[in-house]
């Protein structure tokens, strides 16, 4: 949410080359360098083209790089900033949670949570019985009940619950912050 200026730097040619800018998203802390190509941890972000950048949710925990590209008549040149402190920000949901394992009696489901954040994560769990199925993940049907509620990643189906189908919620805590989203239903328990 805090927006990044870069510093291009100076640029000479005969005649004078023409400058384009890229942001790139990347896992590893590195160096300045230049090189064709961008290393290969990073990505481009797209539509971040200008010399500022806002970071958005989904860059918290990742580092941020800038690109200036000089190009003329007689050739193009590349350069890449450092890498950023990794972006700090409220832990932020990849995708949707998703339930693993079998819509069973006897079965043991685990949530996958697919949280970012740049500190420790802390969660929660809740897992609940549902009388229809949710296709689309990040909301909580109306007709759900909450049966089990924790700090434990996995849920023991151990009986055939009077609703069906099971849906995930998680809430990922980072310092201050939390963030919670729910997964598509499994089921119907058999």
């Amino acid at each position: 949410g805090t927006q990044l200026t870069a510093t291009v730097g100076s640029w000479s040619g005969n005649p004078t080359p023409a400058i384009s800018y890229q942001w790139l998203t990347c896992s590893q802390e590195g160096v300045a360098l230049t090189a064709a190509t961008p290393p290969s941890d990073c990505s481009q972000i797209k539509g971040a083209t200008s010399t500022s950048y806002t970071p958005a949710p989904q860059d918290v925990g990742s580092r941020l790089r800038f690109a200036a590209k000089a190009t003329n008549p007689f050739g193009t040149s590349v350069r890449y900033s450092a890498t950023s402190d990794a972006i700090g920000g409220p832990p932020y949901f990849a995708s949707a949670p998703s339930i693993s394992g079998r819509a069973r009696v006897g079965s043991t489901l685990r949530a996958q949570t697919n949280v970012k954040a740049l500190a420790t994560i802390s969660y929660e769990y809740r897992w609940y019985a549902c009388n229809r199925s949710s296709r689309s993940a990040n909301v909580l049907p109306n007709s759900c009940d909450p049966v089990a509620i924790g700090s434990t990643d996995t849920f023991v189906i151990v009986s055939r619950p009077t609703r069906g189908y099971i849906v995930l919620g998680v809430t990922a805590t980072s310092g201050d912050q939390s963030a919670t989203a729910y997964s598509a239903s499994i089921g119907p328990v058999r």
